[in-house]
């Protein structure tokens, strides 16, 4: 393994496993976070490419519960709906989509709301949402991921570097506006200034998991 600790996965990505630093925070196992680390678990456990991003993998990030959270984000590959849904399903997640579900769905257990999104591999490798007349690049190439603790489990998240350009930009609603730069300032503080910087150049487009409507955020790699 390179001394950085990232290895290759057979997608081609960085995969950043292993357990962080002694002495750095890291999520634990609770009714919290049991919902998280089912659908964590289910998704790794079949092999299926992943990566958890929003509030949940902000925290994830910071080792510590940062706010209170309304559902779970995690992008899938739409090659993989169908695997993902047995996954889901075998443990315990009931699908429940919607009828403007455009470019992912949603699926609930406990009163849990997990919301998926969909991503695609085009023809020359690029990582994309596929919203309809304007499809969203991720990444051009394969789309890297870090692993992050929570409890025993390593979950498959965003790197904090795309975290952090997924959050540089604040919703200009009052509520979503106020999530993200609460997040931001998370990420911040686990980043240190030279991500920081970086972070301010970065750009994005909205998008909802699950609908083109809602105020989800996914950043995109476009000019």
């Amino acid at each position: 393994m390179p001394a950085n600790g990232v290895t290759r996965t057979l997608a081609g990505d960085a995969d950043r496993g292993g357990s962080p630093p002694v002495g750095e925070p890291s999520l634990e196992v609770t009714p919290r976070t049991a919902a998280l680390a089912s659908a964590a678990d289910a998704l790794d456990s079949a092999g299926l490419e992943h990566w958890f991003f929003g509030g949940w993998a902000v925290d994830l990030w910071a080792g510590r519960e940062t706010r209170a959270h309304e559902d779970i984000d995690v992008l899938v590959l739409r090659a993989d709906e169908d695997r993902v849904h047995a996954a889901l399903t075998a443990a315990g997640w009931a699908h429940t989509p919607h009828d403007d579900d455009l470019v992912g769905t949603d699926y609930e257990r406990d009163g849990a709301d997990l919301q998926l999104t969909f991503a695609e591999t085009d023809d020359e490798g690029s990582v994309v949402v596929p919203v309809p007349g304007q499809p969203i690049v991720l990444s051009r190439g394969p789309l890297a991921h870090a692993r992050r603790p929570l409890g025993h489990l390593h979950v498959r998240v965003l790197t904090l570097e795309k975290m952090l350009e997924i959050k540089a930009l604040p919703r200009p609603d009052e509520v979503g506006g106020g999530k993200d730069r609460a997040d931001l300032d998370a990420l911040r503080a686990v980043a240190g200034p030279p991500a920081q910087a970086a972070a301010g150049t970065a750009t994005r487009r909205a998008v909802r998991p699950g609908s083109q409507r809602t105020e989800r955020n996914v950043s995109s790699d476009e000019p």
